[in-house]
Protein backbone atom coordinates (compact mmCIF):
# COMPACT_ATOMS: atom_id res chain seq x y z
CA UNK A 1 0.00 0.00 0.00
CA UNK A 2 1.61 3.35 -1.00
CA UNK A 3 0.75 5.93 0.90
CA UNK A 4 -1.27 9.23 -0.89
CA UNK A 5 0.23 11.95 0.49
CA UNK A 6 -1.38 14.78 -0.95
CA UNK A 7 -4.92 13.60 1.08
CA UNK A 8 -2.36 12.87 4.35
CA UNK A 9 -0.95 17.10 3.70
CA UNK A 10 -4.53 17.73 4.43
CA UNK A 11 -4.59 15.37 7.43
CA UNK A 12 -1.48 17.37 9.04
CA UNK A 13 -3.03 20.39 10.01
CA UNK A 14 -4.47 19.37 13.60
CA UNK A 15 -3.94 22.28 15.91
CA UNK A 16 -2.89 21.01 19.75
CA UNK A 17 -5.35 23.00 21.90
CA UNK A 18 -3.21 23.12 25.27
CA UNK A 19 -3.04 25.65 27.96
CA UNK A 20 -0.12 28.07 27.89
CA UNK A 21 0.16 27.77 31.39
CA UNK A 22 0.04 24.03 31.28
CA UNK A 23 3.05 22.91 33.61
CA UNK A 24 4.45 19.88 31.52
CA UNK A 25 5.53 22.63 28.45
CA UNK A 26 7.75 24.06 31.27
CA UNK A 27 8.87 20.63 32.75
CA UNK A 28 12.71 20.34 31.48
CA UNK A 29 12.36 16.37 30.84
CA UNK A 30 9.51 17.23 28.33
CA UNK A 31 10.74 18.19 24.60
CA UNK A 32 7.36 16.67 22.49
CA UNK A 33 3.77 16.21 22.92
CA UNK A 34 2.48 13.44 21.44
CA UNK A 35 -1.08 12.84 19.96
CA UNK A 36 -1.82 10.28 17.62
CA UNK A 37 -5.52 9.48 15.52
CA UNK A 38 -6.27 6.30 12.70
CA UNK A 39 -7.57 8.00 9.90
CA UNK A 40 -8.99 6.98 6.25
CA UNK A 41 -6.94 8.36 3.81
CA UNK A 42 -6.70 7.31 0.12
CA UNK A 43 -8.87 4.09 0.81
CA UNK A 44 -6.77 2.89 3.51
CA UNK A 45 -6.80 3.18 7.17
CA UNK A 46 -3.69 5.07 8.43
CA UNK A 47 -1.93 6.01 11.50
CA UNK A 48 -0.84 9.79 12.35
CA UNK A 49 1.18 10.08 15.11
CA UNK A 50 1.58 13.63 15.68
CA UNK A 51 4.95 15.70 17.34
CA UNK A 52 4.12 18.78 19.23
CA UNK A 53 7.67 20.69 20.12
CA UNK A 54 6.82 22.47 23.73
CA UNK A 55 9.27 25.56 22.87
CA UNK A 56 6.87 26.49 20.12
CA UNK A 57 3.82 25.85 22.11
CA UNK A 58 4.92 28.20 24.39
CA UNK A 59 5.14 30.73 21.48
CA UNK A 60 2.00 29.90 20.56
CA UNK A 61 2.62 27.97 17.75
CA UNK A 62 0.02 25.01 17.94
CA UNK A 63 0.92 23.26 14.74
CA UNK A 64 2.89 19.91 14.98
CA UNK A 65 6.71 19.58 13.93
CA UNK A 66 6.56 15.82 12.66
CA UNK A 67 3.32 14.29 11.79
CA UNK A 68 3.89 10.44 10.95
CA UNK A 69 1.92 8.47 8.69
CA UNK A 70 2.27 5.01 8.89
CA UNK A 71 0.79 2.37 7.09
CA UNK A 72 1.02 -1.10 6.50
CA UNK A 73 3.65 -1.34 3.81
CA UNK A 74 4.99 2.35 3.96
CA UNK A 75 5.60 5.02 5.72
CA UNK A 76 6.60 9.01 5.52
CA UNK A 77 6.80 12.14 8.35
CA UNK A 78 6.15 15.45 7.20
CA UNK A 79 8.00 18.09 9.11
CA UNK A 80 7.31 21.50 8.96
CA UNK A 81 9.85 24.20 10.54
CA UNK A 82 9.86 27.11 12.40
CA UNK A 83 8.54 29.39 9.78
CA UNK A 84 5.81 27.08 8.27
CA UNK A 85 7.79 25.68 5.47
CA UNK A 86 6.89 21.97 5.23
CA UNK A 87 8.95 18.98 3.50
CA UNK A 88 8.47 14.92 3.34
CA UNK A 89 10.80 13.09 4.99
CA UNK A 90 11.45 8.99 4.00
CA UNK A 91 13.39 8.75 7.80
CA UNK A 92 12.47 6.52 10.19
CA UNK A 93 10.92 7.78 13.68
CA UNK A 94 14.84 7.70 15.62
CA UNK A 95 16.36 9.27 12.62
CA UNK A 96 14.10 12.17 12.42
CA UNK A 97 17.02 14.36 14.51
CA UNK A 98 20.21 14.41 13.63
CA UNK A 99 22.49 11.58 14.17
CA UNK A 100 24.90 13.42 17.11
CA UNK A 101 21.22 14.30 18.96
CA UNK A 102 20.31 11.12 20.06
CA UNK A 103 17.25 9.52 20.31
CA UNK A 104 14.59 11.96 20.88
CA UNK A 105 12.27 9.41 22.15
CA UNK A 106 12.74 9.63 25.82
CA UNK A 107 11.93 13.22 25.99
CA UNK A 108 8.18 12.87 24.08
CA UNK A 109 5.30 12.30 26.36
CA UNK A 110 1.37 11.50 24.93
CA UNK A 111 -1.19 14.13 25.65
CA UNK A 112 -3.69 11.98 26.06
CA UNK A 113 -3.63 8.22 27.27
CA UNK A 114 -5.76 7.74 24.19
CA UNK A 115 -3.27 8.24 21.91
CA UNK A 116 -0.94 5.67 23.32
CA UNK A 117 -3.83 3.07 23.08
CA UNK A 118 -3.91 4.15 19.51
CA UNK A 119 -0.95 3.18 18.29
CA UNK A 120 -0.62 0.30 20.04
CA UNK A 121 -4.09 -1.39 18.54
CA UNK A 122 -2.47 -0.51 15.20
CA UNK A 123 0.73 -2.12 15.28
CA UNK A 124 -0.49 -4.99 17.74
CA UNK A 125 1.27 -4.20 20.43
CA UNK A 126 1.35 -3.20 24.39
CA UNK A 127 -0.21 -0.12 25.54
CA UNK A 128 2.88 0.96 27.55
CA UNK A 129 3.70 4.80 27.36
CA UNK A 130 7.44 4.39 27.62
CA UNK A 131 7.70 2.03 25.22
CA UNK A 132 4.95 2.16 22.38
CA UNK A 133 7.08 4.69 20.12
CA UNK A 134 10.14 2.18 20.80
CA UNK A 135 7.86 -0.73 19.18
CA UNK A 136 6.54 1.88 16.50
CA UNK A 137 10.08 2.33 15.17
CA UNK A 138 10.70 -1.24 15.12
CA UNK A 139 7.62 -1.89 13.43
CA UNK A 140 9.09 0.62 10.68
CA UNK A 141 12.10 -0.95 10.54
CA UNK A 142 10.22 -4.26 9.55
CA UNK A 143 8.87 -2.40 7.04
CA UNK A 144 12.19 -1.32 5.93
CA UNK A 145 14.15 -4.58 6.09
CA UNK A 146 11.11 -6.11 3.77
CA UNK A 147 11.32 -3.20 1.52
CA UNK A 148 15.29 -4.03 0.92
CA UNK A 149 14.95 -7.57 0.53
CA UNK A 150 12.44 -6.85 -2.63
CA UNK A 151 15.29 -4.30 -4.19
CA UNK A 152 17.84 -7.28 -3.34
CA UNK A 153 15.37 -10.00 -4.78
CA UNK A 154 14.94 -7.82 -7.78
CA UNK A 155 18.76 -7.25 -8.50
CA UNK A 156 20.09 -10.63 -7.33
CA UNK A 157 17.64 -12.83 -10.00
CA UNK A 158 20.09 -11.75 -12.86
CA UNK A 159 22.45 -13.21 -10.62
CA UNK A 160 20.91 -16.32 -9.71
CA UNK A 161 20.16 -16.87 -13.60
CA UNK A 162 23.57 -16.57 -14.38
CA UNK A 163 24.15 -19.29 -11.59
CA UNK A 164 22.22 -21.48 -13.34
CA UNK A 165 24.41 -22.27 -16.47
CA UNK A 166 27.00 -23.51 -14.06
CA UNK A 167 27.42 -27.28 -14.12
CA UNK A 168 27.47 -29.38 -11.27
CA UNK A 169 30.60 -29.91 -9.14
CA UNK A 170 32.42 -32.88 -10.47
CA UNK A 171 31.59 -36.20 -8.47
CA UNK A 172 35.22 -37.02 -8.00
CA UNK A 173 36.36 -33.99 -7.12
CA UNK A 174 36.79 -35.38 -3.47
CA UNK A 175 39.07 -38.13 -4.89
CA UNK A 176 41.08 -35.91 -6.81
CA UNK A 177 41.84 -33.48 -4.18
CA UNK A 178 42.82 -36.31 -2.16
CA UNK A 179 45.46 -38.05 -4.88
CA UNK A 180 46.96 -35.19 -5.70
CA UNK A 181 46.45 -32.44 -3.24
CA UNK A 182 45.80 -33.13 0.53
CA UNK A 183 48.40 -34.75 2.61
CA UNK A 184 48.00 -38.12 4.14
CA UNK A 185 49.34 -40.19 6.78
CA UNK A 186 50.36 -43.32 8.07
CA UNK A 187 49.18 -44.06 11.91
CA UNK A 188 51.44 -46.42 13.51
CA UNK A 189 51.31 -48.18 16.99
CA UNK A 190 54.54 -47.54 18.46
CA UNK A 191 57.29 -50.21 19.51
CA UNK A 192 59.94 -49.90 21.09
CA UNK A 193 62.93 -52.08 20.16
CA UNK A 194 60.43 -53.90 16.81
CA UNK A 195 61.64 -53.48 13.50
CA UNK A 196 58.65 -54.12 11.67
CA UNK A 197 54.99 -52.18 13.24
CA UNK A 198 51.95 -52.26 11.63
CA UNK A 199 50.69 -48.72 9.82
CA UNK A 200 47.21 -47.35 8.45
CA UNK A 201 47.31 -45.80 5.28
CA UNK A 202 44.78 -42.36 5.26
CA UNK A 203 44.42 -42.85 1.26
CA UNK A 204 44.29 -46.55 0.60
CA UNK A 205 42.51 -47.69 4.00
CA UNK A 206 44.21 -50.46 4.16
CA UNK A 207 47.42 -51.68 7.03
CA UNK A 208 50.28 -52.43 6.12
CA UNK A 209 53.75 -53.14 7.16
CA UNK A 210 56.43 -50.45 7.41
CA UNK A 211 60.06 -51.01 9.02
CA UNK A 212 61.50 -48.61 11.48
CA UNK A 213 59.11 -45.44 11.30
CA UNK A 214 59.78 -42.01 13.30
CA UNK A 215 56.87 -39.65 13.45
CA UNK A 216 56.25 -37.22 10.63
CA UNK A 217 59.14 -39.40 7.93
CA UNK A 218 57.79 -39.46 4.86
CA UNK A 219 57.40 -42.64 3.61
CA UNK A 220 55.29 -44.40 0.90
CA UNK A 221 52.79 -46.83 1.14
CA UNK A 222 54.09 -50.58 0.63
CA UNK A 223 50.00 -51.11 -0.16
CA UNK A 224 49.08 -48.04 -2.75
CA UNK A 225 52.59 -46.27 -3.28
CA UNK A 226 51.37 -43.14 -1.98
CA UNK A 227 53.69 -41.10 -0.34
CA UNK A 228 52.42 -40.47 3.14
CA UNK A 229 53.51 -38.46 6.61
CA UNK A 230 54.20 -41.16 9.76
CA UNK A 231 52.40 -40.57 12.74
CA UNK A 232 52.73 -42.43 16.04
CA UNK A 233 49.07 -42.93 17.48
CA UNK A 234 50.39 -41.80 20.82
CA UNK A 235 51.55 -38.37 19.35
CA UNK A 236 48.22 -37.25 17.32
CA UNK A 237 46.65 -33.80 18.90
CA UNK A 238 43.07 -34.60 19.56
CA UNK A 239 41.86 -32.85 16.98
CA UNK A 240 43.49 -32.25 13.51
CA UNK A 241 42.81 -30.93 10.49
CA UNK A 242 44.26 -29.83 7.16
CA UNK A 243 43.10 -27.19 4.74
CA UNK A 244 43.86 -26.53 1.14
CA UNK A 245 42.38 -24.48 -1.63
CA UNK A 246 41.71 -25.90 -5.22
CA UNK A 247 40.37 -24.69 -8.56
CA UNK A 248 38.22 -26.39 -11.16
CA UNK A 249 37.64 -24.82 -14.79
CA UNK A 250 34.56 -25.41 -16.76
CA UNK A 251 33.44 -24.23 -19.70
CA UNK A 252 29.91 -22.22 -19.30
CA UNK A 253 29.76 -21.55 -23.29
CA UNK A 254 31.94 -21.41 -26.21
CA UNK A 255 33.26 -17.93 -25.67
CA UNK A 256 33.13 -18.11 -21.72
CA UNK A 257 34.72 -20.27 -18.80
CA UNK A 258 34.19 -20.52 -14.52
CA UNK A 259 36.84 -20.84 -12.70
CA UNK A 260 35.46 -22.25 -9.14
CA UNK A 261 37.46 -21.95 -6.27
CA UNK A 262 36.89 -24.78 -3.90
CA UNK A 263 38.16 -24.89 0.21
CA UNK A 264 39.39 -28.35 1.03
CA UNK A 265 39.01 -29.93 4.86
CA UNK A 266 40.36 -33.16 6.08
CA UNK A 267 39.90 -33.10 9.74
CA UNK A 268 40.89 -36.09 11.77
CA UNK A 269 39.93 -37.10 15.74
CA UNK A 270 41.96 -38.96 17.86
CA UNK A 271 40.80 -42.62 17.68
CA UNK A 272 39.40 -42.50 14.54
CA UNK A 273 41.93 -43.07 11.36
CA UNK A 274 39.79 -42.26 8.58
CA UNK A 275 39.30 -38.54 7.48
CA UNK A 276 36.12 -36.32 7.44
CA UNK A 277 36.29 -35.00 3.81
CA UNK A 278 34.69 -31.87 3.10
CA UNK A 279 34.65 -29.25 0.14
CA UNK A 280 33.25 -25.98 0.08
CA UNK A 281 32.59 -23.41 -2.93
CA UNK A 282 33.74 -20.06 -1.75
CA UNK A 283 34.06 -17.96 -4.93
CA UNK A 284 33.42 -18.27 -8.95
CA UNK A 285 34.94 -15.86 -11.65
CA UNK A 286 33.48 -15.81 -15.07
CA UNK A 287 36.28 -15.04 -17.96
CA UNK A 288 34.95 -14.05 -21.17
CA UNK A 289 36.42 -13.03 -24.63
CA UNK A 290 34.12 -12.46 -27.67
CA UNK A 291 37.59 -11.45 -29.44
CA UNK A 292 40.10 -13.75 -28.67
CA UNK A 293 42.37 -11.18 -27.51
CA UNK A 294 40.80 -9.47 -24.84
CA UNK A 295 39.50 -11.21 -21.64
CA UNK A 296 37.17 -10.05 -18.90
CA UNK A 297 36.55 -11.26 -15.71
CA UNK A 298 33.62 -11.11 -13.52
CA UNK A 299 34.00 -12.60 -9.35
CA UNK A 300 31.52 -13.51 -7.27
CA UNK A 301 31.71 -14.88 -3.81
CA UNK A 302 29.29 -17.15 -1.45
CA UNK A 303 28.15 -15.43 1.34
CA UNK A 304 26.29 -18.20 3.92
CA UNK A 305 24.36 -15.30 5.95
CA UNK A 306 22.78 -13.47 2.55
CA UNK A 307 19.44 -13.04 2.21
CA UNK A 308 18.59 -13.25 -1.04
CA UNK A 309 16.97 -15.42 -4.36
CA UNK A 310 20.98 -16.26 -4.38
CA UNK A 311 23.98 -16.27 -1.49
CA UNK A 312 25.94 -15.68 -4.65
CA UNK A 313 27.38 -12.03 -4.30
CA UNK A 314 29.40 -9.92 -6.87
CA UNK A 315 32.71 -8.85 -6.20
CA UNK A 316 35.62 -10.44 -3.80
CA UNK A 317 34.52 -11.39 -0.49
CA UNK A 318 35.67 -8.81 2.35
CA UNK A 319 38.93 -8.87 3.52
CA UNK A 320 40.19 -11.75 0.79
CA UNK A 321 43.86 -11.41 -0.70
CA UNK A 322 43.98 -11.83 -4.50
CA UNK A 323 46.37 -11.29 -6.96
CA UNK A 324 46.77 -11.48 -10.60
CA UNK A 325 49.17 -13.99 -12.23
CA UNK A 326 49.39 -15.38 -15.98
CA UNK A 327 46.71 -17.64 -17.05
CA UNK A 328 49.09 -20.83 -17.94
CA UNK A 329 48.83 -21.41 -13.87
CA UNK A 330 45.10 -22.90 -14.36
CA UNK A 331 44.36 -23.02 -17.84
CA UNK A 332 46.28 -25.96 -19.24
CA UNK A 333 45.14 -28.59 -21.29
CA UNK A 334 41.65 -28.21 -21.85
CA UNK A 335 40.04 -31.40 -23.25
CA UNK A 336 37.38 -29.81 -25.50
CA UNK A 337 38.61 -27.26 -27.66
CA UNK A 338 37.56 -23.41 -26.69
CA UNK A 339 37.89 -19.87 -28.01
CA UNK A 340 38.99 -18.34 -25.09
CA UNK A 341 42.33 -17.03 -24.72
CA UNK A 342 43.01 -15.68 -21.35
CA UNK A 343 45.62 -13.82 -20.11
CA UNK A 344 45.08 -13.11 -16.25
CA UNK A 345 43.31 -15.21 -13.82
CA UNK A 346 42.91 -15.15 -9.88
CA UNK A 347 44.83 -17.44 -7.20
CA UNK A 348 42.77 -17.29 -3.92
CA UNK A 349 44.54 -16.28 -0.83
CA UNK A 350 44.11 -19.01 2.23
CA UNK A 351 42.74 -16.52 4.33
CA UNK A 352 42.71 -19.09 7.76
CA UNK A 353 47.13 -18.73 7.62
CA UNK A 354 47.20 -15.19 6.35
CA UNK A 355 49.47 -16.09 3.74
CA UNK A 356 48.95 -16.34 -0.40
CA UNK A 357 48.30 -20.39 -1.23
CA UNK A 358 49.35 -22.35 -3.67
CA UNK A 359 45.98 -22.88 -6.19
CA UNK A 360 45.96 -26.32 -7.75
CA UNK A 361 43.79 -27.10 -10.61
CA UNK A 362 41.90 -29.50 -12.44
CA UNK A 363 40.62 -29.42 -16.29
CA UNK A 364 36.74 -30.83 -16.14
Amino acid sequence: MKLDKRACRHAANVLLHVSLNAGVLYTERVKYLVTAAVKLLGGHRVLAVYFYECERLKANDRMPKWVVFQGKDDFATLERDAAGNVKWRDAMLTNLTGYYSGSFLPACVFYKKTGCHTIARYIHVEANPTLVLRHLDDYQQDIRDRQAKIRRYKRDAVVRDKMRRVPQTPANLKRWADKHIMPHYLFYDYNNGRAKTQAYCTYCEKFSVIKRPKSNDVLRCPKCGQKAIAKAQGRRAAYHEDRETCQVVQQVSPYELVVRIYKLYWSYAKGKDTAGKSAYEVMRIFVRSDDGKDATMEPYYYDSVYDSVTRWRRGYHPGALFQKKPARYIFRGLKRPCKVRLWNTVLCANSMRGQLSRCRSVTI
